[in-house]
């Protein structure tokens, strides 16, 4: 499994959860917002 595939996958999954995160993370305040996506990208494509 090469890494285009996995982006790829990655898009689809951001794609689909595009307006989720988007609640979500106005749910959340700016300090918590740069800590989540930070967390939540290493955790998919760290």
């Amino acid at each position: 499994m090469n890494l285009k595939y996995l982006r790829m996958i990655g898009i689809c999954i951001l794609r689909k959860y595009k307006v989720f995160l988007k609640r979500l993370l106005t749910f959340f305040n700016s300090k918590f917002n740069s800590y989540f996506i930070t967390k939540f990208t290493f955790f998919f494509f760290g």
